[in-house]
């Protein structure tokens, strides 16, 4: 009960930044003001908005054992990725983004759901990543497996997450901390706990590793893999 009434309360604090944005935006449209601006500020303090609002509800759908509803269609997954990159590029252009994105992963998969993973995925990086560095997202297909499995990897530069964190990482009720080291965002602790309700509804997982590579001095790479199965 605690942790709901802290997930709430961050609800309402994070509803009224947008919301207030949106009213002041509106009171100096009606002033004569640059509309273009405004309306692009309105556009991304609705976005803000929808996605709280749409994580709260997922989670509640989770909950009370009604699931996420998983609709498997064709899905060119190479493809699919590759836009929500160049979205990302284009709303944080600050980010630089180093893709492995194998050509021709097709297989049935639910998109809408699958774009709502890896955008959770990305935006847990840019958070939670060192500034500086990009984030890498690459997908390929393991077609050993049957059905072939479709694995996505996204991966930022950051220090391990303490062992006593990472058993809480997909957990809906945890400090906002618990995803990474150094978070710069204070939010609802959600698109993790999400993103893996979507691969086990597809039948597959979501795990995290922390990689140090050889030949570098940076504190190593974050990962997280998402594994698919494709029908």
């Amino acid at each position: 009960d605690r942790a709901k009434n802290q997930m709430l309360a961050i609800l309402g604090h994070d509803l009224r930044d947008p919301l207030h944005s949106i009213s002041m935006a509106a009171q100096i449209m009606a002033r004569h003001h640059d509309p273009a601006a405004l309306g692009k500020r309105i556009r991304e303090s609705s976005g803000r908005m929808q996605k709280l609002i749409g994580h709260m509800l997922d989670m509640s759908r989770i909950r009370s054992g009604l699931g996420l509803g998983i609709r498997r269609t064709d899905t060119d997954l190479s493809t699919l990725l590759s836009s929500l990159v160049d979205e990302a590029e284009i709303a944080h252009g600050a980010t630089g983004h180093l893709r492995r994105i194998e050509p021709g992963v097709v297989g049935l998969l639910d998109p809408d759901r699958v774009a709502q993973l890896v955008s959770n995925l990305l935006g847990n990086a840019r958070h939670h990543g060192l500034p500086g560095h990009p984030i890498e997202i690459g997908v390929h297909r393991e077609a050993a497996d049957m059905p072939p499995v479709a694995v996505i990897e996204i991966a930022n530069v950051a220090p391990p997450i303490p062992a006593d964190r990472v058993g809480r990482l997909f957990s809906p009720f945890k400090d906002s901390g618990d995803s990474g080291e150094g978070t710069r965002h204070r939010g609802l602790g959600l698109g993790l706990y999400i993103a893996r309700q979507i691969a086990l509804e597809h039948g597959g997982d979501l795990s995290y590793r922390h990689e140090q590579r050889p030949g570098t001095d940076s504190p190593g790479h974050v990962i997280f893999v998402a594994r698919l199965p494709m029908a």
